[in-house]
C-alpha cells in the first residue's frame, strides 16, 4: 500500500508514549487522530485528556465511531494484539507488532524462538 500522507487519516492507539509519532505524522501533512485507552469504573481525568492541547492532531475519546474515516491505525507500542488482529481481519492496514507481542513480554519464549531460528541466544538464569 502506498500511502500519501497529506491525504491520510492516521489513527494513532497507544499509552502516551507514542505521542511523539502522533505529531511527526500530522507534520507531514496528514490528518492524526490519537486514542489512549481511559475507560474504566473511575475514569482519570489525565489518562482521557493525553494529547489533548495539540493543534495538530485530534484527541479521540472513541475512535470506533471515526473507524471509516481512518485509513491506517498506528499501535506504536507491544500492547492491542487481539485488536490489532481484528481490525486486520476488517481490511484495515494496521502498522503494529500484532502477534510479536509476545516476544517482547515473555522472556522464555523470546530464547526459545532465538534457539529455534538458530541465532545466537544469550547465556540467562531462570530466578
Amino acid at each position: 500500500m502506498s500511502c500519501d500522507l497529506p491525504n491520510t487519516t492516521f489513527c494513532v492507539i497507544d499509552h502516551g508514549f507514542g505521542l511523539p509519532i502522533a505529531r511527526r505524522l500530522a507534520a507531514e501533512g496528514s490528518r492524526v487522530l490519537y486514542y489512549t485507552p481511559w475507560e474504566k469504573a473511575y475514569p482519570v481525568l489525565n489518562e482521557g485528556i493525553i494529547g489533548d492541547g495539540f493543534p495538530e492532531i485530534k484527541r479521540c475519546n472513541d475512535f470506533w465511531s471515526h473507524k471509516d474515516e481512518i485509513d491506517v491505525f498506528v499501535f506504536p507500542d507491544v500492547y492491542h494484539q487481539g485488536l490489532q488482529q481484528e481490525l486486520r481481519n476488517q481490511g484495515k492496514p494496521v502498522w503494529g507488532s500484532g502477534n510479536s507481542m509476545r516476544l517482547e513480554l515473555d522472556r522464555q519464549f523470546f530464547l526459545r524462538t532465538l534457539r529455534e531460528l538458530g541465532l545466537d541466544v544469550p547465556k540467562f538464569e531462570i530466578v
